[in-house]
């Protein structure tokens, strides 16, 4: 009997005549772990009072720890004199500020971490269209393009960034593959990004696991002076077409900022060239590939300056091509919109700052391979409280709580999904797909404590989660600032993190570790000026119990890794009118590999019986380039006139696809950019900007879900721009 036969799966949950099994058949592996585990769903409930309620006996416990400890480190620094604005610190600094590194609004320069900071005129002189254009940039990074989307890496780590929105997490619950870096999160409505690298758990909870990447939204101008409005609109290869409206106003008491924005385009490979059926027939053409579609608003709302609203909300579905070997291809689409609503509070109590934050946020992942569906639904409300108290020259000490809810339903445990099954004579088979729901509460306390002791800055941090579905998590942070000259600094940081765990985890073991993270960095930092500014960073990561996820095998087995690198990164202005910039990494993982060892079957023999059937292989680590540099120039030649210039070059890396039995080397990423900007043209307050991308690098291939795809063609866009 053919694997899978035995049974039908609803939902994954397989089911015969009166409950028995056949004699002498194979059970699929999906189909017994359904049959014994039987997920029940709780009530989601929207009451605040859970946070109260909610463990609250665990929660004293620890945050009387936490009292204690924040007390020790604080006791030099609260005899100074704590009026002091904690950002006045250093002379000459950038005065761009940032807040995810320490949750407050501060330099880069001294910030609690190793951070970067790209603006709204960066992305706009720069002409990036999408995240992945901006982290490719930076040092650390890369995005390699995929099939389904954008494969974000950090420092080795592919898929461990939290992407926010305004503080509020971007990412899919139960799933490490959702990532905002294309088109379906505009950067129209970006005031600036923040880069925090490196672990970030303390302040910002789980996930925050090789870095954090913060969306800040414009919030409106200071004054009614300075409201204004824009209509974009571009037309390009690839059948791109997009239009954009911005407009931010002040009045009294209130201000606030409207972004609206769509666009479509076709994948870059519509060529679907499936093997023919057994009636001879190809069960897919190109016609079957639709143009993708990205729309989002956001708007933002602030109230006397204490009450702060944002909303988010967006809808796109991407579709794609993908590949699998000997020209065999098929139509995908993907969609997974993330929309929120967000509350915030905030009030001055003496020389302290006490701020109170609300957020609601849903999000619906739709995958389709062929004619094969998958759906999971998310909801997530959160709730948090800070409270915040400045501690002489440059310190403060922070305190949180926080409560969160998740409701996952249809969360995919195993994905039954494998190109094999399109081919003859398998048509008929129709894989299948376990899914199940999923209820966790998270109850959170945290604090950061910073403190001057002699030339230091000194600061320290600490996290306990506690929640539901796996063991709670205890997490630290901790380091030092030296400005060793004026324009000189030395940066030292030591943090540690957690992911949360995937879907196949919670649904075979409650009781189990999530993945940990630590990771040491040492940053020597030069500041002339924000257009002339450099830094170095060396840092050290200490995996423990990471996955990784493969198509065929599910979830790896754990295993402990580590990696070391060096990165660097600058920005100079060498004439008022020619700004060069550029960043380089190197990176070791070793020679490491992850093992799979997966249960295929079980054999029920005709006494009843169940044999195991295991099959087991390995695969590399999957870290992404080992190095990688990007550099570039901006020129403005003329006045209202300026050009941009940038490429990016990194080294190949190894892939291994269908089992381990197809291993090789997907090529280095070598692509340049190219941007001309034309102010006041064709009136004034009117701009037009001619955009390339990809201008050398077109062969050669990137990797896909199932084997290597096509690499990304040219891609030439017009786009004008009104200012009112």
């Amino acid at each position: 009997m053919p694997l899978g036969a035995c049974s039908k799966t609803e939902r994954g949950v397989p089911w015969g005549a009166g409950g028995q099994l056949p004699e002498g058949c194979f059970l699929c592996r999906a189909g017994l772990a359904a049959a014994r585990h039987k997920k029940e769903s709780s009530a989601f409930s929207a009451s605040l009072w859970c946070i109260l309620v909610k463990g609250r006996e665990v929660l004293r416990i620890v945050a009387l720890g936490l009292v204690v400890f924040f007390a020790a480190l604080t006791a030099q620094a609260v005899a100074a004199d704590t009026s002091l604005d904690p950002l006045l610190y250093f002379t000459g600094e950038d005065l761009s500020l940032l807040t995810v590194a320490s949750r407050r609004p501060e330099s880069p320069q001294r910030a609690p971490a190793v951070v970067r900071v790209i603006t709204a005129r960066d992305i706009r002189d720069h002409g990036y269209r999408t995240l992945a254009d901006v982290l490719r940039s930076q040092a650390g990074f890369a995005v390699l393009p995929g099939e389904r989307g954008g494969i974000p890496y950090l420092r080795g780590i592919r898929e461990g960034i939290l992407f926010l929105y305004d503080g509020v997490p971007l990412n899919v619950n139960v799933s490490k593959s959702i990532h905002p870096v294309d088109e379906d999160l505009s950067l129209d409505a970006v005031e600036r990004i923040e880069i925090v690298l490196g672990p970030g758990s303390v302040l910002w909870g789980p996930d925050a696991y090789a870095g954090i990447v913060n969306i800040v939204p414009w919030r409106g101008p200071e004054s009614r002076q300075d409201r204004n409005g824009r209509v974009r609109g571009w037309v390009g290869t690839q059948n791109d077409r997009g239009a954009g409206f911005h407009f931010a106003d002040h009045h009294g008491a209130v201000r606030g900022a409207l972004t609206l924005s769509a666009q479509t385009r076709r994948f870059w490979d519509d060529a679907i060239s499936a093997p023919p059926s057994e009636s001879g027939a190809s069960p897919w053409s190109v016609s079957d590939l639709e143009d993708s579609t990205f729309s989002e608003a956001v708007a933002t709302l602030d109230l006397w300056n204490r009450l702060h609203l944002t909303g988010r909300l967006t809808d796109h579905t991407h579709r794609y091509v993908m590949h699998y070997q000997d020209g065999f291809a098929w139509p995908g689409e993907k969609s997974a919109p993330i929309s929120f609503v967000k509350a915030a509070a905030s009030q001055r109590l003496g020389s302290s700052d006490l701020s109170v934050k609300l957020h609601y946020a849903n999000s619906r992942l739709e995958l389709m391979d062929g004619d094969l569906s998958r759906r999971q639904t998310d909801d997530i409300l959160a709730a948090e409280m800070l409270w915040y108290r400045p501690l002489g020259a440059g310190g403060g000490l922070t305190l949180g709580a926080s409560y969160r809810q998740d409701r996952t339903r249809d969360a995919v445990v195993r994905d039954g999904f494998l190109p094999d099954f399109y081919k003859p004579p398998y048509r008929v088979f129709v894989p299948p797909v376990v899914q199940a729901d999923f209820d966790n509460t998270l109850g959170s306390v945290f604090g950061q404590v910073r403190g001057r002791v002699g030339p230091l800055d000194l600061w320290a941090g600490l996290r306990y989660d506690d929640p539901d579905a796996y063991r709670a998590t205890l997490t630290a942070s901790a380091g030092a600032l030296w400005p060793l000259a004026d324009q000189w600094t030395l940066k030292a940081s030591l943090g540690t993190a957690y992911r949360t765990p995937y879907a196949a985890q919670l649904y075979a073991d409650r009781a189990l570790d999530p993945e940990g993270i630590r990771t040491a960095a040492l940053e020597l930092a030069w500041f002339q000026a924000p257009d002339r500014q450099a830094a170095v960073t060396a840092f050290v990561s200490r995996l423990s119990d990471h996955l990784q996820e493969d198509p065929y095998g599910g979830l790896s087995e754990p295993g402990d890794h580590h990696t070391v690198g060096v990165e660097a990164q600058g920005r100079f202005r060498v004439h008022r009118s020619l700004d060069l910039f550029g960043a380089a990494w190197i990176m070791d993982a070793g020679n490491a590999w992850v093992r799979y060892n997966v249960l295929q079957a079980y054999f029920v023999s005709p006494g009843g019986g169940l044999t195991p059937i295991y099959e087991q292989w390995r695969a590399p680590w999957d870290t992404g380039p080992s190095w990688g540099i990007s550099a570039g120039l901006l020129w403005t030649f003329r006045p209202g006139w300026s050009a941009a210039l940038e490429g990016a070059w990194t080294d190949g890396w190894p892939y291994a696809y269908d089992k381990g039995r197809r291993q090789g080397e997907c090529a280095g990423d070598k692509t340049v950019r190219g941007s001309l900007r034309v102010k006041d043209l064709p009136w004034r307050g009117a701009s037009v900007q001619l955009t390339a991308e990809n201008l050398l690098d077109q062969d050669g291939s990137v990797p896909g879900v199932f084997g290597p795809a096509p690499r990304p063609p040219l891609r030439v866009w017009v786009e004008c721009q009104w200012r009112f």
